[in-house]
């Protein structure tokens, strides 16, 4: 099973805990490119794809009073995993997942204390559902039946460092437009390469939303695997316990 290391993103300042969640979710270059099947093919596409696409200058947030940056991100964090879980049951490649418990693992990560605990704590942990991802930025360009392709952030706030990346099977993709926000979760896959207008060949890591399931199937899926409940504890550094129905 994979496990995360969470030591080098937990610091002596409170701030960073945030920082140490996002990592939970397996987004960096490195993480991903570790989680593709094996010997599955990179994607082609021969459209006439833009040679490069510049991310959007953005703004620093307007802070309420008293709030810090780290409260903000750290909010709209959890608003985000609120978004990203809908709908809950997915199917990918014909296999069906729920994604309620990985939701639930990671505001339970977001809310403990930043102790060494903590920290020793989370090794032994594994978190749910490896190979999906949260991902949420700004549509750089909504591609002919290929998919988005958008810029993604790291931090909760979208204002710095953007990467260029695939978002495939999103449901409302036919009505966004360039600089629209999204919030999802999305199963890492294969990097996707494309021919640009410049005729150079650029490669850019991919995601796979999933395709949306039925009553029935979700139905006949909770047959075969009794629904989790997931018991967490915020306030402790207690690990989540899994009971099964």
């Amino acid at each position: 099973m994979n496990r995360f290391n969470p030591a080098m993103c937990l610091r002596k300042q409170p701030a960073l805990i945030l920082g140490f969640a996002l990592v939970l979710l397996l987004v960096t270059t490195v993480h991903v490119s570790a989680q593709f099947p094996p010997m599955q093919n990179r994607l082609m596409d021969t459209h006439q794809l833009p040679s490069s696409t510049p991310p959007p200058v953005v703004p620093p947030v307007k802070l309420k009073d008293n709030q810090t940056l780290s409260d903000y991100r750290l909010n709209t964090f959890r608003d985000f995993l609120v978004q990203a879980g809908q709908p809950q049951y997915r199917s990918v490649d014909g296999q069906m997942y729920d994604l309620q418990p990985l939701t639930d693992f990671l505001n339970w990560v977001a809310g403990l204390p930043n102790t060494p605990e903590t920290e020793d704590m989370l090794k032994t942990q594994t978190r749910p559902l490896p190979a999906w991802s949260l991902v949420y930025g700004r549509v750089a360009q909504v591609t002919d039946g290929n998919g988005i392709l958008l810029w993604m952030y790291k931090q909760t706030d979208m204002t710095l460092d953007p990467k260029l990346v695939r978002v495939r099977n999103y449901p409302r993709e036919k009505s966004l437009v360039d600089g629209d926000i999204i919030v999802v979760y999305a199963k890492n896959e294969a990097p996707y390469s494309y021919i640009d207008s410049q005729r150079g060949k650029s490669t850019i890591y991919s995601f796979n939303f999933g395709k949306p399931v039925t009553q029935q199937e979700v139905e006949l899926f909770l047959q075969k695997r009794p629904l989790p409940t997931i018991i967490l504890s915020p306030r402790t550094n207690r690990p989540p316990v899994t009971r099964t129905n």
